[in-house]
């Protein structure tokens, strides 16, 4: 049986084309980047499902909002913009006279910048190396043994020393 989506999954589908110009006005290294770009939307969409009714159905509206006020601004759409205009415009709302619009441009990009820490691309970056599926959290140090391992309930040195 196929699984249909929710109108307002639906409405996120339809929004691809504007997180990957979100993703590369905000995530630098993302731009020109197809195959980074499409990791970020589909994190993105992963972070976006788990939210609720009223958070998701907001996110869309921002979207619209994003649009009206980029053709109010600049007389076209944000999404058409190269990447120097775009980035202009979202300095534009990021500092906007109306706080209800900053705060959802900070969410979304909250969002996006979540998403993008959430790729293999940033955490190689970043020296990370991923959750921890088999492999200890001391397997990065030279001595594997635990610190709760060396010491007496007291925290002092058990005997045979550390």
């Amino acid at each position: 049986m196929q699984q249909v989506e929710s109108p307002v999954m639906q409405g996120i589908e339809a929004r691809s084309f504007d997180l990957r110009a979100m993703a590369e006005a905000i995530v630098p290294i993302a731009e020109g980047d197809a195959s980074l770009q499409n990791e970020i939307v589909a994190n993105f969409k992963q972070i976006y499902a788990d939210l609720d009714a009223v958070s998701q159905k907001k996110i869309l509206l921002f979207f619209k909002a994003l649009r009206v006020l980029s053709f109010l601004r600049s007389f076209r759409d944000w999404r058409g913009m190269n990447a120097g205009e775009r980035h202009r415009f979202f300095a534009s709302i990021e500092s906007f006279p109306v706080g209800l619009i900053r705060a959802g441009f900070f969410g979304l990009r909250s969002l996006i910048l979540l998403s993008y820490y959430s790729t293999q691309t940033a955490w190689q970056r970043i020296g990370y190396e991923g959750p921890l599926v088999n492999r200890s959290i001391y397997s990065g140090h030279a001595d594997h043994t635990r610190q709760a391992d060396r010491t007496d309930h007291t925290g002092h040195a058990k005997a045979g020393g550390l």
